[in-house]
């Protein structure tokens, strides 16, 4: 408008006619346009935009004005660039600082005095929040924040399930302590009941050794008792088989004596009769007179023949039946003898039965001692491993032990609701 205004002028101007009214409207139409540039440069400012100067062009009648635009640029500035330095304080160096209200006055002054009091607010509320923090820090969690507080809900939530945790770890600690005590004395007391079965185990090993070796040697004595027994079996049985020839021979014997005594007998039964021929001789030759006197003589010495005869059959029959008698007797010596044999021979048999059944039973009993010294090589070693693992358990128990007293020494510095100060 003010352009159109000042252009009509100019142009009626130009035709020379109204100049001292052109004149007044040409400065008029200046100052108006002054007051546009710095009507935009205030509206600009009113949109929160700080130009960096006034553009020319503004007449000399507006320049107080625009000197007071000026300064309302630059008081906005410094404001700008104070308070940038406030939040660049506060955000970057992470420090609490105030705006320097010396160097505003009037409504700038209030205006920095307002901020600086909501600077001094936050801080204020930040080194409370700082003190709970830094009693929460130092351990104390009993702390809680006054109600009027903004953060209450939020800090006395955490620092109540803090607390809770922290109770929590107290008790279990507390628990593992009981337990890993109880689990260091038990590995212990393995460790040592361990120590002492290695030791009797390996006692019991040497004995059994010794009681392998023996019955090595039981075994060994046994084949060999067994052995002798098994010759002396075959020597009952040929002995028993000597002694059943030695009885039928006796048998024979006495068999044969008792024939000769029959034969004896016939003899003297053959003397008599003969000396009773002679004595009939003897009284026929007697008869005779001296032609039958030779023949008597023939007769006596026949009848003395016959008698000799008779004598030596007698005296040969009771030899033979002494005979019989004692091969009779012998015949019953030797069948006693048989039966003693026949006994001895059972009981050798017995005996090597017997003797077979101790050199398996030994043989066995040698295998059986062996597989003992076996096993109880295999349980000295796992007793040994026993021993070892219990001593790695206490070990690691002990140690277990000294860790939970470290973590004890650290709940230590916590106040803690619902646990008793130790």
């Amino acid at each position: 408008m003010f352009g159109r205004l000042f252009g009509r002028f100019h142009k009626e101007a130009k035709e020379g006619e109204h100049t001292e009214v052109m004149e007044e409207v040409r400065g008029q139409g200046e100052d108006l346009h002054g007051l546009g540039i710095l009507s935009e440069c205030i509206g600009r400012i009113a949109e929160g935009e700080l130009p960096e100067g006034l553009p020319e062009g503004i007449p000399e009648d507006l320049q107080r004005l625009a000197r007071s635009v000026e300064g309302l640029i630059g008081r906005l500035r410094d404001f700008q660039q104070e308070f940038e330095r406030v939040v660049v304080t506060l955000t970057v160096k992470k420090k609490f600082t105030s705006m320097k209200e010396d160097q505003f006055k009037g409504f700038w002054g209030d205006f920095a005095r307002y901020v600086n009091q909501i600077l001094g607010g936050i801080q204020g509320f930040v080194k409370e929040v700082r003190e709970w923090l830094s009693r929460v820090g130092q351990g104390d969690l009993t702390v809680r924040m006054p109600p009027d507080n903004a953060l209450r809900k939020a800090f006395d939530r955490v620092v109540e399930d803090l607390n809770q945790l922290l109770v929590q770890i107290h008790t279990a600690v507390d628990q593992v302590n009981i337990g890993a005590s109880q689990v260091a004395s038990a590995a212990q007391s393995l460790a040592q009941g361990a120590a002492q079965q290695a030791s009797t185990v390996q006692e019991i090993s040497g004995s059994a050794s010794e009681i392998e070796v023996q019955a090595k040697q039981n075994a060994e004595k046994a084949v060999h008792a067994n052995r002798l027994a098994q010759a002396a079996r075959e020597a009952a049985q040929d002995g028993q088989k000597e002694m059943a020839e030695m009885v039928k021979a006796m048998g024979e014997i006495e068999a044969s004596s008792t024939n000769i005594s029959k034969i004896i007998k016939v003899i003297d039964d053959i003397a008599f009769q003969t000396n009773l021929l002679a004595l009939n001789a003897a009284i026929e030759a007697a008869r005779a007179g001296k032609h039958g006197k030779g023949f008597a003589v023939v007769a006596e010495e026949v009848r003395n023949l016959a008698g000799r005869s008779a004598q030596a059959a007698r005296e040969t029959a009771e030899l033979i039946e002494g005979a019989v008698a004692k091969a009779r007797h012998g015949v019953e010596i030797a069948q006693r003898a048989q039966e003693s044999f026949n006994r001895i021979a059972e009981s050798v048999e017995q005996v090597t039965e017997l003797m077979a059944e101790i050199a398996a039973a030994s043989n066995e009993q040698a295998q059986g001692v062996m597989h003992i010294n076996s096993v109880l090589q295999q349980i000295d070693q796992i007793v040994q491993q026993t021993a070892a693992t219990a001593e790695e358990n206490a070990s690691s128990a002990e140690e277990l032990s000294a860790q939970v007293a470290h973590i004890r020494e650290l709940l230590k510095r916590f106040k803690l609701e619902g646990v008793e100060a130790q």
